[in-house]
């Protein structure tokens, strides 16, 4: 604990006034951050099993999201754990994109033949390389981009490489977790880059 005065016109001036007191490069308030450094590295080291247990549980849901989210909380520090995490995210993100990639592109389908053009364009462009419908959404694309200007407006541009190497893989990861964040107002909002030396 750190003893220190605050003076306010109120509690919450006063409380506020107290922590401004407070002197972060103390020795104390450095061994407490130290401490609970120390406090997530052992949980996550401890807990890195269940951790992926509840992983495998959201996948059979079908909450791919969710797990990549989950995973993606695990500091770079707890290097075991970090890497076991990256390696499970990587078939769980296929998974997803998979299943993304065949709702994109039957919506793109149906949006091209009922000529809602720029509807299928969206829906195309989304759709990630690598994925088991992409050779078919490129040959929608193609269908498109062949039809006038004035009918298709701009060409449709599809993605042209999906996440190759490990920085952007995981990159990729963390836009996924930091959607379902933003997605999901009762989650505690998690920094994904918050571990540094």
């Amino acid at each position: 604990t750190l003893s220190v005065k605050g003076v306010g016109q109120n509690d919450t001036k006063a409380f506020l006034s107290g922590i401004k007191n407070i002197n972060p490069k103390s020795s104390k308030v450095k061994s407490f951050v130290d401490k609970g450094k120390e406090k997530i590295i052992e949980y996550y080291n401890t807990q890195c099993v269940v951790l992926l247990k509840e992983t495998d549980a959201l996948v059979n849901q079908k909450k791919y999201a969710e797990a990549i989210y989950k995973l993606m909380t695990v500091p770079e520090v707890c290097q075991e754990c970090y890497f076991k995490a990256l390696d499970a995210i990587n078939p769980i993100y296929k998974k997803m994109m998979g299943e993304n990639c065949e709702e994109d592109y039957k919506a793109a389908k149906e949006a091209f033949s009922n000529n809602n053009i720029e509807e299928a364009k969206k829906h195309l462009e989304s759709i990630e390389p690598g994925s088991d419908c992409y050779d078919k959404a490129v040959d929608l694309a193609k269908q498109i981009n062949n039809l006038s200007p004035e009918e298709r407006g701009e060409e449709v541009k599809m993605q042209a490489a999906a996440p190759a190497t490990r920085e952007e893989q995981v990159e990729a990861y963390k836009k996924v977790a930091n959607e379902y964040n933003q997605s999901n107002p009762n989650n505690e909002e998690y920094d994904l880059n918050f571990v540094e030396d």
